[in-house]
């Protein structure tokens, strides 16, 4: 089926004034009519699952951990006398 650029322009900009959560159950909606055509939904729904079981154990490395450990190591790294430049 064929949709004109006109009407998808519309759409978007409908979509683009929901509040967010409202913009986040149509993109459920949307995504699950994809998901029922695709191999993939298996593998998505079952990387989402550990991250968020990551999250909620603790275990997840967030940017700012990983910020943390850089620094700590050029600083380890310059105060042994060795130079990056």
């Amino acid at each position: 089926m064929e949709v004109s650029i006109t009407l998808l322009q519309e759409i978007e900009h409908k979509a683009l004034t929901l509040s967010i959560s409202e913009r986040g159950k149509l993109i459920r909606n949307l995504l699950t009519t994809i998901d029922n055509q695709s191999d993939y939904s298996n593998d998505f729904e079952k990387e989402i699952q550990e991250r968020v079981n990551k999250i909620k154990s603790g275990n997840a490395v967030g940017i700012y951990r990983l910020q943390l450990m850089f620094f700590q190591i050029l600083r380890k790294n310059t105060n042994d006398g060795s130079s990056f430049s």
